[in-house]
């Protein structure tokens, strides 16, 4: 067996193992890495009983030099592949073009000058190759990319002290020592290949991850959230309260609560719709949120009822639910909604002691009517 015939099994097996990993995978960057493998392979078989290259037929020169090149235009492709999609018509083209050139300069050039060129032409090839490899391991910390950079960049020296020795007389075609060398390289070739296919499982499983607790967030916000208004609901409402309770005890940190309930809502809903009546209750929704700190939590406890959760003591959250129930005409001024609109509400301090909010809360339902009453409000809300 010649090493010629040798390092074409060699490319052989590279060729089936990844598609192997194809048939598993389905990525482009794998199948034409595979068709690369399988181009290498046809063209030292074609020269495997190749002696002296003034022995080999031109037709076989010709036909393992388009076969090389192609090869490596597939290596190049794979990586541009990986990147992102290919621009197919003009690769393919410029692929054309120097398989033409070459076949073209075959029965023109000297043909150590037209052997020359091709591996030239290889060493360009493989160059930005390595080029590009290198790029990707740098962006995406790929292991693989970092590998088949320095790989590639070896057959690219190679490739050029090949063409340099073209002029040697009684040269062959590949010697002994230049296919020791590229069998050394190929072989780190497609071990950077490997890894670049398990490094791309990798990432799409990191990406996948990612796709879920991006999924999960947002499935945990539209659980804690009024569709509606987009303020928190009741049941974060739950959740918040157990939190604020255990700061409140441990550190006695004060906390209140503003009961907030749309005035003439009923009215508002049975006589317009309840589209109409959807609006009032964003509008209202939205005012609440730009009235508080960012700290503060607003919560739609259901129907046109809203309660706020601040940590201040009473008299701090009695001034600013004035404030908020004073502003709130103003903000009816040039919309589509009904001016007779307002707020009524109520105001509770939570007890140093508590264990829970439903005393507090009934404590500031109780003080919003109150309001609602002492102002004249219509009690159909």
């Amino acid at each position: 067996m010649t090493p010629r015939l040798a390092a074409s099994i060699g490319a052989g097996v590279a060729c089936g193992l990844l598609l192997l990993l194809w048939a598993y995978r389905r990525r482009a960057f794998i199948l034409l890495w595979a068709s690369g493998w399988a181009l290498a392979a046809s063209a030292l078989l074609l020269q495997s009983a190749a002696g002296p290259v003034a022995g080999v037929p031109l037709p076989i020169l010709a036909a393992g030099g388009a076969a090389a090149i192609a090869s490596a235009a597939a290596f190049l492709g794979g990586v541009f592949r990986f990147a992102g999609p290919l621009a197919g018509r003009r690769d393919g083209s410029l692929l054309a073009a120097v398989l033409a050139a070459v076949a073209i300069t075959a029965g023109i050039l000297p043909l150590s000058a037209w052997i020359g060129l091709v591996f030239l032409s290889l060493a360009a090839l493989h160059a930005t190759t390595a080029w590009s490899a290198g790029q990707l391991g740098r962006r995406h910390r790929l292991a693989g990319g970092y590998t088949l950079a320095a790989s590639l960049g070896l057959v690219a020296i190679n490739d050029i002290a090949t063409a340099i020795a073209t002029v040697a007389p009684g040269m062959t075609l590949l010697s002994r020592a230049t296919l020791l060398v590229y069998g050394v390289a190929y072989m780190i070739v497609a071990l950077g290949q490997q890894l670049f296919v398990f490094e791309d499982m990798l990432i799409e499983l990191r990406d996948r991850n990612f796709e879920l607790l991006a999924a999960r967030a947002e499935l945990h916000h539209a659980a804690i959230t009024d569709p509606l208004t987009g303020l928190y609901n009741r049941r974060l409402f739950n959740e918040v309260a157990v939190h604020h309770l255990e700061h409140h005890r441990r550190f006695g940190l004060p906390l209140s609560l503003i009961y907030i309930d749309v005035d003439r809502f009923k009215e508002v809903n049975d006589r317009l719709g309840h589209d109409v009546g959807d609006r009032v209750l964003e509008h209202v929704g939205t005012y609440i949120r730009r009235q508080v700190r960012e700290a503060d939590y607003v919560f739609r406890l259901g129907g046109d009822e809203f309660l706020v959760l601040i940590s201040c003591s009473r008299e701090e959250a009695q001034r600013r639910a004035h404030k908020l129930q004073a502003g709130f005409p103003a903000t009816l001024t040039g919309s589509d909604l009904p001016q007779t609109l307002a707020v009524s509400v109520g105001v509770a301090e939570v007890p140093k002691d508590a264990r829970e909010l439903v005393t507090t809360i009934q404590e500031a339902d109780a003080r919003m009517y109150e309001d609602k009453r002492q102002r004249g409000a219509i009690v159909q809300t």
